[in-house]
């Protein structure tokens, strides 16, 4: 779940004004959808994996939905994330084998920022393969805010300044143990949303089989 967790951390969509003034995401309810390939290495053993979120986040209420999908190999994985900061807690949810796990939200885990982080620097500005004019920063994370050490750029669009795609490199913690990693991600399909209601609708069987860690 560990590494899951971290790339829900950077479902955050930013504005960012012309030229290298950071800026914030004007808009507080919205969807997108992210890609991720990693590769991880701990020990001798190297694991890749391709990873799909698609993402809806109310900024409003303080709450996450992420319906995510991992490929390794020739399995497949899929559940939804349900993160509630209200109520301080979050739910992986299992529709195929209909189980549900429920968890406190770790202490002093911070919102998904709405904005630039003050220590990214400005490195410079491109038309993406798309083209598509990008604004490129770059962006340093620690194991206490992001849960990851290391580093990488992170690209927005000019015209409506959307996170757009990015890398990292560097290590996250498992089992107590820090494990070497990078990746590339990219991000498509934003959409501002009104009423988002339905996709925090836990399902029935979550009543009857729910646990808590």
């Amino acid at each position: 779940m560990r590494f899951n967790a971290c790339f829900l951390v950077l479902f955050c969509v930013v504005i960012i004004c012309r030229g290298q003034e950071k800026c914030c995401n004007n808009h507080n309810i919205y969807t997108i959808t992210g890609e991720r390939i990693t590769g991880e290495i701990e020990g001798q053993h190297l694991r890749i994996f391709k990873q799909t979120v698609i993402a809806v986040n109310d900024m409003n209420q303080s709450r996450f939905f992420s319906n995510v999908t991992i490929i390794e190999g020739r399995d497949i994985t899929n559940y939804l994330v349900l993160q509630d900061f209200i109520q301080g807690i979050y739910w992986f949810i299992y529709p195929d084998i209909q189980e549900c796990y429920t968890y406190f939200l770790p202490v002093g885990m911070k919102l998904p920022s709405e904005c630039v982080k003050d220590n990214a620097e400005y490195l410079n500005q491109f038309n993406d393969p798309g083209d598509v004019l990008v604004i490129r920063w770059q962006y340093e994370y620690d194991y206490e805010s992001d849960g990851e050490k290391g580093e990488g750029p992170t690209d927005f669009t000019v015209n409506g300044c959307i996170k757009s795609g990015g890398s990292f490199v560097g290590t996250w913690e498992s089992d107590g143990f820090e494990v070497d990693v990078i990746y590339g991600f990219t991000y498509y399909n934003f959409e501002v949303l009104t009423d988002v209601s339905e996709y925090f609708i836990l399902p029935s069987y979550c009543n009857a089989t729910i646990n808590v860690g």
